[in-house]
């Protein structure tokens, strides 16, 4: 799957198969990183990270909706994030756009 890794699927059109597989590894990607209980902050163009929502809703609002202009670079870098191998890297200040999902969170 080249275009999850060089992001390139980020400017496709939606409906294509590389755009949902691209959406699909970011969601993947992210829920472990940005999660509080089982969701986290939408980063679609309408949620534009301020609503919390379930996983299959956010893959959900990207593949309708698209994302929020101001996520689309954190997407594409917690899209190239490894994860599940002992050479695991994580960038910590991917999240920067995600805020503090503790403080931030409405209940």
């Amino acid at each position: 799957m080249e275009h999850v890794n060089d992001y390139n699927w980020i400017g496709l059109p939606r409906y294509s198969s590389e755009y949902k597989e691209g959406i699909k590894a970011f969601v993947e990607k992210a829920f472990p990183l940005f999660a509080v209980g089982n969701e986290m902050k939408c980063p679609c163009r309408d949620c534009d990270d301020r609503k919390w929502h379930h996983q299959d809703v956010i893959y959900g609002h990207l593949i309708c909706r698209g994302p929020s202009l101001s996520q689309v670079q954190l997407i594409c870098k917690v899209s190239e994030v490894k994860v599940g191998n002992s050479t695991e890297s994580k960038d910590c200040e991917a999240g920067a756009g995600f805020g503090d999902n503790l403080h931030h969170r409405s209940w």
